[in-house]
């Protein structure tokens, strides 16, 4: 009897949270139809959750052992179904020859699940993350010339060539319920688990605007790397200010985007999509998506804006000293016509 393991590998910003904090609320209630979701920490903020394949992770690295990864994973433990999920595993040809390796040790029987998007709301969604959680400072044309690849594309072809059973999702299909082909990747029915309030939200036109020139004022007052705690305090705040951001695109960055992107999609579509029934676009949405000046300062006057400041500062006088020098920062950046 093989021993059965189920794999979510993501992609980033495809619902990964979603269905990782649906696997940590209903882990104790898929043990009682033997589906296993082993865990072995979660992220700090306990606002997402991480997954559980880290110790996966390492062993694909080189860094733990079978043993290590059985005792965490159950893999020798026939009866039972392993489930794993992280947006961080990469199918590498070395990574593959591990996995090959655990199949042949454990006597595995091993799926992958993937969500694949729109190209191009996935790449505006990556730069959102890129102002909420990395300190990123520039604009999105900025974002597009320097990111040279679609990663889910890349990691879909590593998938197909793995010679594992794989299954592809359209993200765009399932965005209003995400957790529907996982269940049913899994096998239960997710009516009969507990439903998970949403666990995060990307930051609105406005905040993403602030947040980014919040990191800009802290460069230049040598405080750099801390816009993400006034990013994490506003997405914690959950109710959104200002308008949410869209995946539409002025006219040089959809005619960088098209040339950039084109040929990556395109192999997509001919070599997997069409197979699978998932064809991806290839251009963007154009729109004249100027930011509206006026509707970021109402945004900055927001007292909620502020008292996410605030808390997100309470313990560093050196920055929360400088709200009011901040405000002219963004002020006089608005007057050069930044």
């Amino acid at each position: 009897m093989k021993k059965k393991v189920l794999i979510h590998i993501g992609y980033a910003k495809t619902g990964s949270s979603a269905v990782q904090a649906w696997l940590h609320e209903n882990r104790w209630l898929l043990a009682e139809t033997n589906r296993i979701y082993p865990l072995r920490s979660i992220d700090g903020d306990h606002l997402i959750s991480s997954g559980n394949g880290q110790v996966l992770i390492d062993y694909l690295g080189g860094r733990r052992t079978f043993d290590e990864v059985d005792r965490l994973y159950k893999f020798s433990d026939p009866s039972t179904i392993t489930l794993i999920s992280s947006e961080r595993i990469r199918l590498t040809p070395d990574a593959i020859d591990k996995v090959r390796a655990l199949v042949q040790a454990f006597q595995l029987d091993i799926e992958f699940l993937a969500y694949v998007r729109d190209p191009f709301s996935w790449l505006h969604s990556r730069y959102l993350q890129r102002v909420k959680r990395h300190n990123f400072t520039g604009d999105f044309l900025s974002f597009l010339q320097r990111t040279k690849r679609i990663s889910f594309i890349t990691e879909s072809f590593n998938l197909k060539h793995s010679g594992f059973t794989y299954k592809l999702v359209s993200y765009d299909q399932h965005q209003d319920n995400v957790l529907a082909p996982f269940c049913a990747f899994i096998g239960v029915n997710c009516d009969d688990f507990v439903q998970v309030a949403r666990v995060n939200r990307s930051l609105t036109q406005e905040e993403a605007s602030l947040v980014a020139s919040f990191e800009r004022f802290l460069k230049a007052i040598e405080h750099e790397g801390k816009g993400r705690q006034l990013a994490d305090q506003l997405v914690a705040k959950h109710v959104p200010i200002g308008r949410a951001m869209t995946a539409k695109y002025s006219k040089p960055e959809a005619k960088l985007a098209t040339r950039r992107y084109r040929e990556q999609i395109d192999r997509f579509n001919q070599d997997i999509g069409q197979d699978i029934g998932i064809l991806l676009n290839t251009s963007p949405e154009i729109a004249r998506k100027k930011i509206d000046n006026a509707a970021v300062f109402a945004v900055l006057n927001d007292e909620r804006f502020k008292s996410a400041f605030d808390q997100a500062f309470a313990d560093d006088l050196a920055v929360l000293n400088r709200w009011s020098d901040f405000v002219a920062f963004v002020e006089a950046s608005d007057n050069k016509g930044q």
